[in-house]
C-alpha cells in the first residue's frame, strides 16, 4: 500500500513539474496594436509568457523588447486565458482586461487602468460572479452589445456550467447581464468557440458559436434577425473559423480538420488545390492562410465560392504546429509567433510584406511608486526606467 501511495505521488509530482516547465516555456500573443503618428507606423503587443503579462514594442529595426510587465504569484498557479482592450468603463479610457484560472479554485478577471496603451497602477481583480468553484474560463472577448459607450465582457465557460455569459462592467463592479444561448449550450457537449462581428452593420456585435462536437453545429444570434437563430450542422469538425468581408457581405468561413475551407452557412466546400493549415486573418476583401507547406497565402474569394490565391510567401518560422497568430483591430498586419525557439514575424497585409523580429532580452524594471502593495520585495535591476514589472501580491 506504502508503494502504491508513494507511486501516485510521484506521478503527481512528475505531472506538475511538466506542467510547470511547460508553463514557462509558453509565449502567447494576444493583442497587436498598431500607431500612427507623424506618418510613422509602430506596433506594440501584449503577451503571456512565464507566469506573466508582457506589453511589448516592435522596432524599427525588426526586433521586439518588453517595455512593462507584470508578473502573478507563482503560489497561484495562474492560467492565462485571454486578454482584451477597450473602454469597458465609459470613461473615454482603455482598460486591459486579463482573465485568468488557478486550478480547482475561481477564475478571476484583471482589470488595469492604461495611459498611452501600458497599464498604469495596480489592477483590480474580481472573481468571476456567479460560477461554481473550479470552473475554467475558456474565451473571452469584448463586444457592442447594448448600444451605450462602453464595451461588455463576453466569456465562455467549461463544464459544470457550461454557458456562455455576458458582463458588464460598471462603477468598479462586474455583472452579468445575459446568459446566452442555454438551450444550444445545453443539448451539445463539444468543446465551444465564438466570434463576435457586426454581421448585420447596426452598431451592435453578433455572436456565432460553434460547438465542434463530432457533429459539429453554429448557433448565430443575430441582432433584430431572429430567423438565423437556429443551430446548423456542419459537414466535418473544424480546426477554425472565421468571418470576412468580401464584396460588402460576411462570410462565415471555416476550416476543416482535413485541411480545406468551408463556407459555413452554406456547407459549401471551397475549392482549392492547397490544403492548409490555420486561417490567419483577413482584410476586406482578402483572407490570410497558412499552407501545410509552410506558406503565407493571400487569397480571394469570389462570387462563385472559389478561392483565386494572389500572393505566396514561404514563412520564416519553421513550426506551424505551434505558430500562433494575432491581428490588429484595423486588419492591416498580423503577428505570427513560435516559443521554442522564441520567433516572431510581422506580416502586412495589403501588399503582403513578411518582416522577421529578433527578441531583445531587455528585462524591465520594477517600478517603485508610494503604493508598495504590489511589489513582493525584488530589487530593481540595472535597466532603462521606461521599462517597468509589477507583480501580484493577493
Amino acid at each position: 500500500m506504502r508503494f502504491i501511495e508513494k507511486k501516485f505521488l510521484y506521478i503527481i509530482v512528475c505531472f506538475l513539474f511538466v506542467h510547470i516547465c511547460y508553463a514557462q516555456k509558453n509565449f502567447i500573443p494576444q493583442i497587436l496594436l498598431t500607431q500612427e503618428k507623424n506618418n510613422h507606423t509602430t506596433h506594440f503587443f501584449y503577451a503571456f509568457e512565464n507566469n506573466a503579462i508582457t506589453f511589448n514594442e516592435i522596432t524599427d529595426k525588426n526586433q521586439w523588447q518588453q517595455k512593462w510587465k507584470y508578473e502573478f504569484l507563482t503560489k497561484k498557479n495562474i492560467e492565462l486565458i485571454s486578454a482584451n482592450i477597450g473602454d469597458i468603463s465609459g470613461n473615454g479610457n482603455q482598460e486591459l482586461v486579463v482573465i485568468a484560472y488557478s486550478f480547482g479554485d475561481n477564475a478571476e478577471i484583471y482589470i488595469f487602468n492604461t495611459d498611452n496603451k501600458i497599464p498604469s497602477g495596480t489592477p483590480q481583480i474580481y472573481a468571476l460572479p456567479n460560477l461554481q468553484k473550479g470552473t475554467k474560463p475558456i474565451q473571452a472577448e469584448l463586444l457592442k452589445w447594448d448600444l451605450d459607450k462602453d464595451k461588455e465582457i463576453i466569456l465562455s465557460v467549461s463544464s459544470p456550467e457550461r454557458k456562455i455569459l455576458v458582463l458588464d462592467y460598471a462603477i468598479n463592479k462586474l455583472k452579468p447581464l445575459e446568459n446566452l444561448a442555454q438551450a444550444f449550450m445545453l443539448n451539445t457537449y463539444g468543446p465551444t468557440q465564438f466570434l463576435t462581428a457586426d454581421y448585420n452593420k447596426d452598431n451592435k456585435d453578433d455572436i456565432i458559436i460553434l460547438n465542434n462536437s463530432n457533429q459539429p453545429t453554429i448557433h448565430s444570434i443575430i441582432s433584430n434577425q431572429s430567423s438565423f437563430d437556429s443551430p446548423l450542422n456542419l459537414v466535418d469538425k473544424l480546426q477554425s473559423f472565421h468571418i470576412i468581408e468580401s464584396n460588402n457581405q460576411n462570410y462565415e468561413i471555416g476550416l476543416t480538420q482535413s485541411g480545406k475551407l468551408i463556407l459555413l452557412l452554406e456547407n459549401q466546400i471551397i475549392e482549392s488545390a492547397n490544403k492548409f493549415e490555420k486561417i490567419i486573418g483577413s482584410n476586406k476583401n482578402d483572407i490570410l492562410l497558412l499552407s501545410k507547406q509552410n506558406q503565407i497565402i493571400q487569397g480571394t474569394i469570389t462570387e462563385n465560392k472559389d478561392l483565386i490565391i494572389n500572393q505566396s510567401k514561404p514563412s520564416p518560422l519553421t513550426n506551424t504546429n505551434q505558430t500562433l497568430h494575432i491581428s490588429n483591430r484595423q486588419e492591416t498586419h498580423l503577428l505570427l509567433t513560435n516559443h521554442n525557439p522564441k520567433t516572431a514575424i510581422l506580416v502586412s497585409l495589403n501588399p503582403l510584406n513578411i518582416r522577421s523580429l529578433d527578441y531583445i532580452d531587455n528585462t524591465p524594471i520594477i517600478k517603485k511608486t508610494q503604493d508598495q502593495g504590489f511589489v513582493e520585495n525584488i530589487a530593481p535591476q540595472t535597466q532603462p526606467k521606461t521599462n517597468t514589472v509589477l507583480n501580484d501580491t493577493l
